[in-house]
């Protein structure tokens, strides 16, 4: 993408969001400064002013223009529109008594008013109306040169008119000694030079402008010229502190249109550093400001930004609703840059759900605004994305013309970012046609662009594309080579999520450079089975595994209030916020093949691990002595298949009025296609693998295998067909095989857990007394933390949750089988997240939770379990127990249960699917984790819950009193579909 989009909806964003220019203080002539404009606009809205009635009386123009002061104070629409007919009166009545500076200073402060509201022409019919008025009034005239100055510099398609006017602006006001107004004018030159693309000048002009409102005690012109410094200074930090500085100015002084100003140039600091909700929180301080004066330009701006946080946290509906709102504000004030990036934003969403054919329409609309604007780079963005719709039409020939003709606005504009996305585009096309040495060629090209702009994301992209083709053409040797180059750059630097379109998006790049270097060295091992490449590509797959884990952690940061997340933000003045230790974290280093055998150990242990795709999967089988692999076919065969099984999973409930006979022919046609859909996923997962009969399985799945219930798959032993899993095996989960070796080094070091067991139960979802119906599936009426509220969206499409009422059954039911004496209940309101986060749970031994959990598939980060939402008062808590929660617990569990837990049983299992819960726990110092893929009945749990526990209490290890449970309910005639006891899963040590 170019300048305008090669980095993604932030980068794009920067054109924008750092194009806040002045803002306006309220007070008299030389105090007010021009209203910081992010968007260039060609034509000003034609606005009509609505007429506010008032009493007739008689009062004096001085009188009408304090008024029209006070007013401005206010910070509403209204009071802006009766200040502008005050001022417009007090203007004619002074003119008319040959009063003209009284008239000038008016004219001013109403076109001050006017950029405030987004009115831009009528701001520049009254800056001019004062120039006019000013005669040989060199002050006044400084004032109205450096505000059309400024007017014309934010208009953006009027460059050497900016220019004129603000040199000569400057060269005004230098005749006179008001060092304030020389700080104006010098604003106004550094705005100019800022919007050509002039850096090195525009930071000289606003470091004097600063300099020189110093000098004359202009706090807010300091401060004003200090937010239009940081937009020339790179260092992330230095800006960020500047702007800080900047708007704790502001806030003491009672400035808030430049605070709101101020707020939305942090947040567009902190999108290009991946802190969304930071930005969220900015936006949402400056929107109210913006909104209450009618300041259409920079409410759009912060709306664009709201829908880029909730593009981030894939919301994309919400997100497409802030988008249209901020075209449509764009729109009606003429701001046509403005509109051009909703647009292109929309346009991201749309291609990503594949809406085709909505594309054309947006595109078409882009390239009009860039021409109307003269902006040829983002008419070579627009081409490009036009070229893109040719493409995905089959029009090749109209493609690669159009691409040609984006290639060559950039090569003109030297914009060699934008050079690189087109270069890479039509290496895309060239691959499509099957010419891939033409597209290598361009390829070729657009790496050494990205390596000279020393965007790393960029090469670790172009050097996978390489790769790719590579492979197409069985160039084995040059495609590792090349994806061995993207590996070294994931392993050795921090890619930043903020550089990808969304953390999807990120999450999924990585996903799929491993997984192309698994299947390159995969196709070597066919070719070269004695050079050890199988072995490799399993070490590969176990530093994916890690790396995956390390992501998780870094962008699982809990939401906090927005008060406290930007008051700990002003403390740390931009400091990184990423976690400093993660790199080096003892749990998350990958294990060599040897270290995992060797961990293995036992004869009756055999590892299987997973791999998945997208043309080709992989399974690899491992004991203490030998590693074999095997193809098993692509990952869309075996998404389609568990999405299928897990579908047939589900029990089949009688209609109303339904004859019994009817119900048990569906129930019967229902069991036959279950045990189909198990038969055949058995056969693509486990059957080309020879597994040995009654040795512990431990199993490390990869994406939509993670939540699949293998003790239900159905395998053939001895001339038996149908023989579920569980029967043939003991199975364990792990995240990676390197983590069972992390799990006993941590076990080595932890305090000795305390024999006790604590359960979580029955939780307070309802204010007391206020029950919420079971039929409301929307807003629950009461806040809620951001997490939860997405959780339940990815989840269960339902804002509503249920009660658990079997779960004090449950709890007492384990009670009475492990003894009061060493069972501590936490129930009903005490079942809060503060009973979690305390620390009184760090010693015992089992932790089991029986409330709902949500295992978020699209959004891991959002995992977490739901405790009380209300205490005794019935006043609502923050109920929702986060991943980021969980992974800073310090716990020495030999075992935590989570029963009754919901996953997103039928949703979308995208490439990555990590299962946060489990992980988490883990990671926080739990040796093994009982976990369960879906809401079981109440009345299954119960009983399999109460045989589990029995059989640890007869001594057995989790992972066989697991099994040994779930057998038990396979031989009761009431319970025996897998459904009610397959969902249950052991992830972790099974020693």
């Amino acid at each position: 993408m170019s300048d305008t989009g090669s980095l993604g909806r932030v980068t794009r964003l920067a054109g924008v969001l750092a194009a806040f220019v002045l803002a306006v203080c309220a007070g008299g002539v030389g105090h007010s400064q021009g209203k910081p404009v992010t968007q260039q606009t060609d034509v000003a809205p034609k606005t009509t002013q609505p007429q506010v009635e008032h009493p007739a009386r008689v009062v004096s123009p001085e009188t009408e223009f304090e008024e029209a002061l006070a007013l401005r104070k206010k910070f509403t629409e209204r009071d802006f529109e009766s200040a502008l007919r005050l001022l417009g009166d007090s203007a004619q009545r002074f003119a008319s008594s040959g009063n003209l500076r009284q008239a000038a200073a008016a004219k001013l402060e109403a076109g001050d008013v006017y950029l405030m509201m987004s009115r831009y022409q009528q701001a520049l019919a009254a800056y001019r109306q004062a120039l006019t008025m000013s005669q040989d009034r060199a002050d006044q005239q400084c004032a109205a040169l450096s505000r059309i100055a400024r007017t014309y510099a934010n208009f953006g398609h009027e460059p050497v008119m900016a220019q004129r006017y603000a040199d000569q602006g400057v060269s005004v006001c230098m005749t006179i000694p008001d060092k304030k107004a020389q700080g104006d004018a010098f604003e106004a030159q550094g705005e100019t030079r800022f919007w050509s693309g002039n850096l090195t000048d525009a930071k000289t002009s606003f470091t004097q402008a600063r300099e020189l409102a110093s000098q004359a005690g202009d706090l807010d012109g300091e401060r004003l010229a200090t937010m239009m410094l940081s937009h020339t200074i790179r260092d992330h930090q230095q800006a960020t502190q500047l702007l800080w500085s900047a708007l704790e100015g502001f806030a003491e002084s009672g400035n808030q249109y430049d605070a709101a100003r101020a707020h939305l140039k942090l947040a567009y600091r902190a999108s290009t550093e991946g802190d969304f909700e930071a930005a969220r929180c900015h936006c949402e301080s400056a929107l109210p400001v913006f909104q209450r004066i009618g300041d259409k330009d920079d409410a759009a701006i912060a709306l664009n930004t709201l829908g880029m946080v909730d593009q981030q946290d894939g919301d994309l509906e919400q997100s497409l609703e802030h988008y249209r709102r901020a075209r449509s504000d764009f729109a009606s004030v003429q701001d046509d840059l403005g509109e051009l990036d909703s647009i292109s934003a929309m346009a991201d969403i749309l291609l990503s759900q594949h809406r085709y054919g909505e594309l054309e329409p947006l595109y078409v609309r882009k390239l009009h605004l860039a021409q109307s604007t003269s902006n040829s780079a983002f008419q070579a963005w627009a081409l490009l994305d036009l070229a893109g719709v040719y493409a995905r039409q089959h029009r090749y020939t109209k493609a690669e013309e159009t691409y040609q003709r984006g290639l060559a606005q950039y090569r003109s504009l030297g914009k060699l970012d934008g050079e690189s996305d087109a270069l890479e585009r039509m290496a895309a096309l060239q691959a499509e046609l099957g010419k891939y040495q033409a597209a290598l060629n361009l390829l070729a090209e657009a790496q050494s662009l990205r390596e000279r702009l020393g965007e790393i994301e960029g090469v670790a992209k172009v050097q996978y594309l390489r790769a790719r083709l590579y492979l197409k053409l069985n160039d084995l040797e040059q495609a590792r080579s090349e994806i061995e180059k993207t590996i070294a750059i994931i392993e050795s630097q921090r890619l930043r999520i903020a550089k990808f379109d969304s953390r999807g998006q990120y999450f999924a790049s990585v996903h799929e450079y491993y997984s192309l270097y698994i299947q390159v060295l995969m196709a070597l091992d066919k070719s070269q089975p004695d050079q050890k490449y199988a072995q490799l590509a399993f070490e590969a797959v176990e530093r994916s595994k890690v790396r995956s884990l390390l992501d998780l952690l870094s962008s699982s940061q809990q939401v906090i209030p927005c008060d406290r997340l930007l008051a700990e933000d002003l403390k740390s003045t931009g400091a990184d916020q990423a976690p400093s230790d993660t790199q080096s974290l003892p749990a998350t280093h990958p294990v060599t093949l040897s270290g995992i055998q060797a961990e293995i150990g036992d004869a009756n242990t055999v590892l299987l691990e997973y791999a998945l795709g997208e043309d080709r999967s992989f399974a690899w089988v491992l004991d203490g002595d030998s590693l074999t692999a095997f193809d098993i076919g692509s990952v869309a065969d075996i998404s389609s298949g568990v999405r299928m099984f897990r579908k047939a999973l589900l029990p089949i409930e009688a209609k109303a009025d339904e004859a019994p006979t009817d119900y048990l022919r569906r129930r019967a046609a229902a069991k036959s296609t279950l045990a189909r859909q198990s038969r055949e996923l058995a056969n693509l997962l486990v059957g080309p693998l020879h597994l040995p009969s009654q040795k512990r399985l431990v199993i490390v799945p990869d994406g939509p295998l993670q939540y699949l219930p293998f003790a239900a798959l159905s395998v053939a032993e001895n001339g038996r067909a149908g023989v579920p899993l569980v029967e043939l095996h003991e199975l364990v989960m792990l995240p990676s095989a390197s983590a069972l070796v992390a799990l006993r080094r941590a076990a080595e070091g932890r305090p000795r857990p305390a024999d006790e067991l604590t359960i979580f139960a029955d939780p307070v979802f309802e204010p007391p007394g206020k029950p919420i119906p079971a039929a409301v599936g929307g807003s629950p009426g009461f806040p809620r933390s951001r997490e939860l509220t997405r959780a339940l969206r990815d989840v269960r499409d339902s804002q509503w949750i249920p009660n658990l009422p079997g779960s004090r059954n449950e709890a007492l039911a384990i009670q009475q089988i492990a003894g009061p004496a060493r069972t501590r209940l936490v129930m009903g309101f005490d079942a809060n997240r503060e009973a979690i986060l305390d620390g009184s749970i760090a010693r015992e031994r089992i932790i089991h939770f029986a409330t709902h959990g949500m295992m978020d598939t699209r959004h891991p980060e959002m995992s977490g379990l739901v405790l009380s939402m209300f205490n005794k008062k019935g006043e609502y808590q923050d109920g929702y127990l986060r991943l980021s929660d969980v992974y800073n617990l310090k716990l020495s569990a030999d075992l935590v249960v989570l029963s009754s837990c919901e996953s997103a049983l039928g949703k979308d299992l995208g490439s990555e699917g990590i299962m946060g819960l489990p992980r988490a726990f883990l990671y926080a110092g739990a040796r093994r984790v009982i976990v369960s893929l879906w809401k079981i009945d109440d009345e299954a749990t119960v009983p399999l819950m109460k045989m589990f526990y029995s059989r640890l209490q007869r001594g057995e290890d989790p992972a066989r009193a697991l099994r040994g449970a779930q057998l038990d309910l396979l031989k009761n005639a009431q319970l025996s579909d897998p459904y009610y006891w397959a969902g249950f899963i052991l992830e972790g040590d099974y020693r």
